[in-house]
């Protein structure tokens, strides 16, 4: 026998299914968009930087990404889970959007700061970066 609806119960089903308004559409378009400005010059700029900066042969370089990728399949279930059952006054995911700014940044100085280093340490200086701020991300 299937429950019994009341007025109240569809209601309540049916402001699920409500139109965005212009101001929740702009909120998550800004947001977004201030992110992009990190992240696509880290993008965009990547492969050039390490093949040409950096002096990272193109081998070398697919093997880290391909060692990166590998990491994140397997560490972004896990943080999910993490943040899915955080608890606090600000929600589950606000916090971590606040405690990992600055590591963020950290990671992506640590990437591209790797000048100064002897040839043989770069290689692990910007996996140990890379793969610290794909993580963060």
């Amino acid at each position: 026998m299937p429950p019994e609806t009341t007025p109240q119960t569809d209601k309540t089903a049916l402001q699920a299914y409500e139109p965005i308004r212009p101001l929740e559409i702009a909120s998550y378009s800004l947001g977004d968009a201030g992110f992009n400005l990190y992240w696509a010059p880290i993008t965009a700029f990547l492969m050039i930087y390490l093949s040409d900066v950096a002096g990272i042969s193109m081998a070398a370089i697919a093997l880290l990404l391909l060692v990166m990728r590998l990491v994140s399949a397997v560490a972004e279930p896990v943080f999910a889970a993490i943040a899915d059952r955080t608890d606090t006054a600000y929600g589950r995911y606000r916090p971590w959007f606040l405690w990992l700014g600055l590591p963020m940044a950290a990671a992506g100085i640590a990437t591209f700061s790797s000048g100064g280093l002897v040839p043989e340490q770069r290689l692990p200086a910007i996996a140990f970066g890379l793969i610290g701020l794909n993580l963060i991300y």
